[in-house]
């Protein structure tokens, strides 16, 4: 199907709890675009924004869902028509992609699709090899996914660098006011002088959460009244157990706080801006959104060394870059900001003017739109 100038007919695959999803269909979804997403994981809430269809309430056991789910995608890419069919990750979204055989198609890798599935399974790299062949567009984050991509069979001339991106405007160093912090604290029952470091990411293996835990009964020797706030978006309920018998068995749990999920973005904002340090350390990552998100906020950053954190940070002149699944080092880097609020505050300004140079989410956006429209022709 040809789309007008005015409006195009896209169609998603993506985990429909992500924020990342959430926050690149809205953005086409407020330019006018009509939108379906399929969910390719159960999910948790509605979307009233979007044409939701959720694959797992069709069918949904190991392996064989996916042949199942691609018969009646194909059946209803003919139907609906869309012109342009984008898949977000390789893995799961971007297999389904490939074997509906529509075009134009888009693949966007997250960052372990393609870091550490491959090299842990053959089965997975023939499958990214498959999807990536298929794909007419590959957008990438960091110049280390696009030489990975190559790696895994991607097509140079279909690569694009496009940025999730940060809203600038809404994430800034302007704090919530004295009379908003204390409300908050209150509901937290955080105490009013309490130092805060925020672990943004979700509770999963891959973005080594115990090691946060761990890091904090070091940081208590330096600074006891230290609390770690702890994200509980798109949770693994088994990993989420053990990190809380981790924390009783610790006897950490008067310094570690669940925070509530809320898709709000400003409310997202005001938690950076009252956190005194944000750490992040994965395993594997692309170019990380709520590193980036507390860039912008002006908050200084503790994060994994990986090749392609190195692209959007330098060690001590933007943020802190640790070893990966060691606690020790960590807890040092926090307890080194927190004993220097100045420090903290200069890494922060830098790190401010970073995001706003390379990673505005609005142009980002934009550009990716004019990447669609170059692609649609092909869909005639």
């Amino acid at each position: 199907m040809m789309a007008t100038k005015e409006k195009l007919r896209l169609c998603y695959i993506s985990n429909p709890n992500s924020p990342h999803t959430h926050r690149w269909v809205n953005w086409f979804v407020k330019q006018g675009h009509s939108i379906c997403l399929l969910a390719d994981v159960p999910a948790q809430q509605p979307w009233p924004e979007v044409t939701l269809i959720d694959l797992s309430k069709k069918f949904y056991a190991p392996i064989i869902r996916f042949p199942i789910w691609t018969v009646w995608l194909r059946r209803f890419l003919r139907q609906w028509q869309p012109d342009i069919l984008h898949a977000h990750r390789v893995n799961s979204a971007g297999w389904l992609g490939a074997a509906s055989n529509f075009h134009p198609l888009v693949v966007t890798p997250w960052g372990s699709d393609v870091f550490l599935q491959p090299q842990h399974s053959r089965v997975a790299k023939f499958l990214a090899n498959y999807t990536l062949k298929r794909a007419d567009l590959v957008t990438v984050n960091s110049q280390t996914m696009q030489e990975q991509v190559i790696k895994l069979g991607a097509k140079k001339s279909t690569i694009k660098p496009v940025q999730f991106g940060v809203e600038v405007d809404i994430f800034n160093p302007v704090p919530p006011t004295t009379m908003e912090i204390a409300a908050w604290r209150h509901k937290m029952g955080l105490p009013v002088t309490a130092h805060l470091v925020l672990s943004a990411r979700a509770p999963r293996p891959i973005y080594n959460i115990n090691i946060v835990i761990e890091a904090v009964a070091q940081v208590l020797k330096c600074f006891p009244d230290t609390i770690f706030l702890l994200s509980s978006y798109n949770t693994d309920l088994s990993y989420k157990s053990q990190l809380d018998e981790l924390i009783k068995n610790m006897d950490l749990d008067s310094h570690v706080r669940w925070l509530p999920q809320t898709q709000d973005r400003s409310e997202l904002a005001a938690l950076y801006c009252m956190s005194d340090v944000v750490v992040s350390v994965p395993s594997s990552d692309g170019t990380p959104i709520s590193v980036l998100e507390a860039m912008a906020c002006g908050r200084p950053v503790v994060c994994s060394d990986l090749a392609s954190v190195r692209e959007l940070i330098t060690n001590k002149q933007d943020g802190y870059l640790v070893p990966v699944g060691k606690s020790k080092p960590l807890a040092e880097a926090i307890c080194h900001l927190l004993d220097q609020p100045e420090l903290a505050a200069d890494l922060g300004r830098v790190a401010r003017q970073v995001v706003v140079q390379k990673y505005n989410y609005e142009l980002e956006m934009e550009y990716l739109q004019s990447l669609y429209r170059g692609l649609v022709p092909f869909s005639a």
